[in-house]
């Protein structure tokens, strides 16, 4: 029994998401490719046919979406010119007394410094030195 997307022999997202758990391993590269020509051409065209990374994930994008990757793609590419955005974005922004962040950061170097900062920038400061001296002469 084949569940079909559309009047024509299109396979459904149900029949893909199926075909792609009950082959793991027996779906060849090729096969997963004719399957994403039939569901999605437009993403099967900019895709090589031996790229099975992608070619398996626009595949389950179509099984959990119901929707051809390439459509979702052009959904983030006209999402990004209009908001300038390539992803939708949240910006959280928290306030903080002033003391209490100056407290952290002073803790955080005094630790950095314990655990040997200073040690590191003169380690660095050598090795530049004597690399500069080398390069000079």
């Amino acid at each position: 029994h084949t569940d079909t997307h559309t009047d024509t022999c299109i396979p459904s997202p149900a029949d893909i998401s199926r075909r792609l758990a009950e082959s793991d391993a027996t779906l060849t590269v090729t096969d997963a490719y004719a399957l994403l020509k039939q569901v999605d051409p437009k993403r099967a065209e900019f895709l090589h046919p031996n790229d099975a990374r992608r070619v398996i994930r626009s595949l389950e994008i179509y099984a959990e979406t119901g929707r051809p990757h390439s459509a979702c793609i052009e959904d983030q590419q006209e999402l990004a010119a209009a908001t300038g955005l390539r992803y939708r974005t949240v910006i959280l922004w928290t306030d903080a007394d002033d003391k209490v962040l100056d407290a952290r950061l002073d803790g955080r170097v005094d630790k950095m410094i314990q655990a040997g900062l200073l040690e590191e920038i003169m380690e660095l400061k050598k090795d530049l030195t004597q690399h500069t001296h080398t390069q000079i002469h």
